[in-house]
């Protein structure tokens, strides 16, 4: 065999990783088990049939399979999430709920299993699907940002005790993608009473707007190549935007210590979607 070649396999061998992904059916989750795949990872990409990550006892039976099959498990890609969009004063509290359930306890209880297998193992890389919503609120997403504002905060307390055990946490930030997410992992808000009539013109024209939005949003594809970078990546950062645009939103959020900038924007967003439509590129953090 050529030397070269030799060696070639050989790195690949070296860097090839054992990674569970959450919420893999479709979308971001579908298209990094893809990407990484074809790098030459051992990928198990779950949907909810084969891990529910509401259920711990779904969780366990994944992992001792993973760990049956391959003794390790190097990283946790916690990509599985729905959403309910509308004014927080829209959303019952059942569908906050739910949404929480996944999107934040959903992803705690799969950390809090996988953490003793790193440990035991003294390195691992868990990243955990957040989004500039978790950073930024954007119209509409009040409580699927409120969930990722959740989860950003346990990533990065958890990273911090992580360390000593040699296991990175980190945190992925995608902007809007082009995806159905939308039409396929998200309610709309249904809490109704006299004083919700309110919102009866502005949740057609913020559905459109968002719906547009979505649609001229960023390729999942890019954001599989970010996380693919990550798994890469010896000394992993705590955050990871997946475009400019989207390091530019956190980076003005960060700028901004009274929030006093950012509720001028998002009230800027938020005026013409009382009066009817707004351009689908306007409050984008992709484009």
């Amino acid at each position: 065999m050529n030397i070269f070649i030799f060696l070639l396999l050989l790195v690949s061998t070296l860097e090839a990783k054992v990674v569970l992904i959450t919420g893999a059916s479709r979308g971001i989750g579908l298209k990094t088990a893809e990407h990484l795949t074809s790098l030459g990872h051992t990928v198990y990409a779950t949907n909810r049939k084969e891990l529910d990550v509401t259920d711990d006892a779904s969780i366990q039976r994944t992992l001792e399979t993973i760990m049956q099959k391959e003794g390790r498990l190097d990283v946790l890609i916690n990509n599985a999430g729905i959403a309910v969009f509308g004014p927080f004063e829209l959303v019952t509290i059942e569908q906050a709920q739910r949404v929480f359930d996944v999107n934040f306890f959903g992803a705690m209880r799969v950390m809090q299993q996988v953490l003793p297998i790193m440990r035991k193992q003294n390195s691992g890389l868990i990243i955990n699907m957040s989004s500039t919503s978790g950073v930024r609120p954007s119209p509409g997403w009040d409580v699927y940002g409120a969930s990722k504002f959740a989860l950003e905060g346990l990533s990065e307390a958890a990273r911090a005790m992580a360390h000593q055990w040699n296991i990175d946490v980190v945190v992925v930030e995608p902007g809007t993608c082009a995806t159905h997410f939308f039409t396929e992992s998200t309610e709309i808000a249904s809490r109704k009473n006299e004083d919700t009539a309110i919102y009866d013109t502005f949740m057609p024209n913020a559905m459109k707007w968002m719906e547009e939005r979505l649609a001229a949003g960023q390729n999942p594809e890019e954001v599989a190549a970010v996380i693919a970078t990550v798994i890469a990546t010896d000394k992993p950062k705590m955050r990871y935007q997946t475009s400019v645009k989207g390091t530019q939103t956190v980076a003005k959020l960060h700028c901004d210590p009274t929030g006093e900038t950012s509720t001028r924007e998002q009230e800027l967003l938020l005026e013409p979607l009382w009066r009817g439509g707004l351009d689908p590129q306007i409050g984008s953090s992709f484009r």
